[in-house]
């Protein structure tokens, strides 16, 4: 591309942040990417936000709370989908069914009301409300169960909490709505009749077995992740260490990278270099430049360390980035010349070497590079610190 067309078609102060003009970009991937996620893949939770956030008018009262809340109880994912669908009013309830033309009776099959609502089924039918009455629930007059659906939820949501009721106690809420629902279809399709201490007795039982369940397997991820801890200190991951960071602020022109290369002797790395488009993509930028530093020092077998654990991510997950498409084409052509590559994380008090080189790279407000046994002389003040890391 010309840089008059450039010129002509973009503000100049811009220009810089083409990620083709930059000088480690040697080339450009074309490819759909969207802008309103880091990693540039659609997801249907981005385009729903967006598409809720363009809608002025409000028809009726917000669900999203509610439904939101749903996803955080600690309860199976099925459950966690029947109480969404719920309060989404996706529950097929003999009312919802007539008004979709799919029956004509919507009256209820255990009581005999006139009217089977979902609200009626998982709360207000005789059988169901029994259920709750037996359960570690309290049941305040006039306050819960209600006539509303969407009060009963928030009432096991957070309404329950004010009264003091304990989490232990609103545990075993799904299960008991789940059971109330499986109770209304066994009279409906069975005419087999349940009873009310049946039902919160399962509940009760499955809700406690699901718990027990989760702390077996909390165990043993935890022996996993134990075992995986010692392996990888047995293992050796080569003398040779390099922890990287990158220094990026949306109102700066300018961006640094740093990284501290632990050989045989210590050697330093600072770049000062025009501010890429988001963070992340300095800290890729990071870690590359440290690879290709390493190759020149002729070092093929390096474990790097990075404070940003989303980089990780994205070179296990290198297919699901396409924003980052140009910077790791040039990522697995330089991994192929490690014989020896491994990356993990550390917390930034870990990484303060490395942090300090990159605030100094982009602090100078200069396109440079430094890689030397010391840092530049500019940079005198801090070089006590760099030697007692």
């Amino acid at each position: 591309m010309k840089m008059e067309k450039l010129l002509e078609l973009i503000d100049p102060t811009d220009i810089p942040l083409i990620t083709c003009l930059q000088p480690s970009r040697r080339f450009m991937v074309d490819d759909y990417v969207w802008s309103f996620t880091k990693s540039g893949q659609y997801s249907v939770r981005s385009g729903y936000a967006i598409a809720t956030s363009l809608c002025q008018e409000v028809v009726e009262p917000s669900l999203s709370k509610l439904k939101s809340q749903v996803w955080k109880l600690k309860s199976s994912r099925k459950l966690k989908h029947f109480l969404w669908q719920a309060i989404s009013g996706f529950v097929a309830a003999n009312s919802r069914l007539v008004e979709r033309h799919c029956g004509s009776d919507r009256s209820c099959p255990r009581c005999g009301d006139e009217l089977e609502s979902i609200n009626h089924i998982l709360f207000m039918c005789p059988p169901a409300l029994q259920v709750w009455a037996m359960s570690t629930i309290a049941n305040p007059p006039s306050v819960f169960p209600s006539t509303s659906l969407y009060a009963n939820f928030d009432y096991l949501f957070w309404g329950a909490k004010d009264l003091g009721v304990t989490e232990e106690q609103l545990e075993v809420f799904p299960w008991i709505i789940w059971y109330n629902w499986k109770a209304r279809n066994e009279k409906m399709f069975n005419n087999k009749d349940v009873s009310p201490a049946d039902t919160g007795n399962l509940a009760a039982a499955e809700a406690l077995a699901w718990r027990v369940a989760q702390m077996v397997e909390s165990f043993k991820e935890s022996d996993e992740e134990q075992s995986d801890v010692s392996e990888e200190e047995e293992e050796p991951l080569g003398a040779i260490r390099c922890q990287i960071d990158a220094s990026w602020d949306e109102k700066d022109g300018f961006a640094g990278l740093g990284f501290v290369l632990q050989s045989a002797e210590k050697i330093f790395g600072l770049q000062g270099i025009n501010r890429h488009l988001s963070v992340l993509h300095s800290e890729l930028e990071a870690l590359i430049w440290a690879m290709e530093s390493a190759i020149l020092q002729g070092l093929n077998s390096v474990h790097f360390e990075t404070d940003c654990v989303t980089i990780i991510k994205i070179i296990e997950e290198i297919d699901e980035w396409p924003s980052f498409a140009t910077e790791l084409d040039r990522f697995s052509e330089l991994r192929a010349k490690f014989f020896i590559f491994s990356i993990s994380y550390i917390p930034r008090t870990i990484n303060v070497c490395a942090d300090r080189l990159a605030k100094a790279g982009r602090a100078r407000g200069a396109i440079f590079s430094h890689v030397n046994l010391r840092v530049p002389e500019w940079l005198t003040l801090e070089t006590n610190l760099f030697e007692l890391e």
